[in-house]
C-alpha cells in the first residue's frame, strides 16, 4: 500500500473525495493509488499540500531521489565523528 493509499484509508476518504480536493478526477487517484500512475512534479506538490504532508513530494518513486537527508547523514557520509 503506498502513502497516498494509507492516507486515504486513515482518514476514511473516498477517492472521488480527494480528487474534488486535489483538482482532478476519480480515475486518476484510483491510478495513484495503485502504483499504476506517477504525478506530475505540480500534481505531487498539490497532494503534498492536501495532506499536509502526510504524503510528502519525495514518496513517489520518480521523485524520490528528492527526499531529505536525515539530520547527521550528511555528517556521517562525510566521516565526521568516526
Amino acid at each position: 500500500m503506498n502513502a497516498l493509499a494509507s492516507y486515504l484509508q486513515a482518514r476514511s476518504l473516498t477517492q472521488t473525495q480527494f480528487a474534488r480536493t486535489i483538482g482532478v478526477k476519480q480515475p486518476l487517484v484510483s491510478k495513484l493509488v495503485r502504483g499504476l500512475s506517477q504525478p506530475s512534479p505540480e500534481l505531487a506538490v498539490r497532494i503534498a499540500r492536501a495532506t499536509q504532508g502526510v504524503v510528502p513530494f519525495y514518496s513517489w518513486p520518480a521523485y524520490s531521489p528528492f527526499k531529505p537527508q536525515e539530520e547527521g547523514a550528511a555528517d556521517f557520509e562525510r566521516g565526521a565523528g568516526c
